[in-house]
């Protein structure tokens, strides 16, 4: 049920930025190390008393001044930077940014970063340390986070409607929460997400190799087996028998594909999701296959995955079968979800196709699950 006013809709989109001009002025300095201000001359002395010092030679009515971030606001100003790095076009202007989760004027929160794109909003609660230490503990935070999301979600359908996917995360830099901890499993239980050094690191690798493309596997590695949108996958395909294995072979749109797969890359980030098997990609490799593409050239060769159907199911809807082969034509329904189809062979591939300009569909084989040979189970 809504429960915002008008005004209250509009103080919330004012506090966000999408002028890709003014983005870029707040992306410069966040990403810088020190805070920078203009001030009058009669405040110099003031400001120097407190540790800012003079940056560059004074104006004619105003002093610049600059002062080393501290370590909390670097760890919030860093993480803006690496959504806006991911193609975020609508952030937060400031670390003013309050939501409201009920009606009642106590109701609301202030959060550190937030992301906007067609596909998805992410909330971000900042948490960060000068050093590494244990995280105390959030148990009186992550008690009420339930509740609070169930509000921002109201809240956030109400402003900006009901198709884009809704992603909490709690970022924190030198703080350690133990896997096995009560706190995670608070944390967990609400459908939130756990960001730490090994994750900011891993997304940054992947902004660095994936470049455009670095969206779709941080969308499946934060909502991962959550569905997309709506829309049903049933696409032709061939079902097949490999010793005792079924696979099936059909093509489908490769930006699909990258919406719903996910390459199981060896790194701290993906511990949970062992065996895991895949480097990173080569940016030069990714390069030459994209202009390869571009320039009119193909790949007869099958890109290989294999879905983990663990909490999605698939279902083939086999047309009549003859006595001279095992294999049937037929139907298969894919689950609409991010991050079930894991890519085995071909990352390289995809991520190309889709940062060419080809929009062909392309061919694809996939194994049954627990195929283990492939070793995913």
């Amino acid at each position: 049920m809504s429960f915002l006013k008008q005004y209250q809709i509009d103080d919330i989109k004012g506090k966000l930025v999408s002028d890709r001009s003014k983005l870029g002025k707040l992306y410069k300095a966040k990403k810088s190390k020190f805070q920078h201000l203009s001030i009058d001359h009669s405040l110099v002395d003031v400001y120097l008393k407190q540790g800012w010092e003079i940056d560059g030679k004074p104006l004619k009515t105003k002093t610049k001044i600059k002062i080393e971030k501290t370590h909390s606001k670097q760890f919030e100003d860093d993480v803006w930077c690496q959504f806006y790095k991911l193609g975020y076009r609508t952030l937060n202007y400031d670390e003013n940014f309050v939501l409201p989760f009920g009606k009642k004027e106590t109701e609301k929160k202030q959060i550190d970063v937030v992301a906007i794109n067609d596909d998805s909003i992410i909330l971000v609660e900042c948490k960060s340390s000068e050093k590494p230490k244990k995280a105390p503990s959030y148990k009186d935070e992550f008690d009420l986070l339930k509740l609070r999301l169930n509000g921002f979600r109201k809240v956030l359908k109400q402003c900006f409607g009901d198709e884009r996917k809704i992603k909490f995360i709690f970022a924190t830099r030198n703080l350690r929460i133990n896997s096995e901890s009560e706190d995670l499993k608070r944390l967990l239980s609400a459908r939130a997400y756990y960001y730490n050094n090994n994750t900011y690191k891993y997304v940054n690798s992947l902004i660095q190799k994936y470049k455009n493309a670095s969206l779709f596997q941080f969308l499946g590695l934060i909502f991962k087996n959550e569905e997309i949108n709506k829309t049903k996958i049933e696409i032709p395909a061939v079902k097949g028998k490999m010793g005792n294995q079924e696979y099936y072979m059909f093509s489908i749109n490769p930006s699909m594909l990258l919406k719903m797969g996910f390459v199981l890359h060896r790194t701290k980030a993906n511990e949970s999701e062992f065996p895991t098997y895949q480097r990173l990609l080569v940016p030069s490799r990714l390069k030459g296959i994209t202009k390869f593409i571009d320039n009119g050239g193909y790949f007869p060769n099958s890109i290989i995955v294999n879905f983990n159907l663990r909490k999605n199911k698939f279902v083939f809807d086999p047309h009549s079968k003859n006595e001279f082969t095992e294999s049937c034509t037929g139907t298969l329904k894919i689950p609409n979800a991010y991050g079930i189809a894991y890519i085995i062979d071909g990352q390289h591939r995809n991520v190309s196709i889709n940062l060419g300009h080809f929009s062909s569909l392309i061919f694809f084989i996939i194994p049954s699950p627990y195929f283990r040979y492939f070793q995913v189970y």
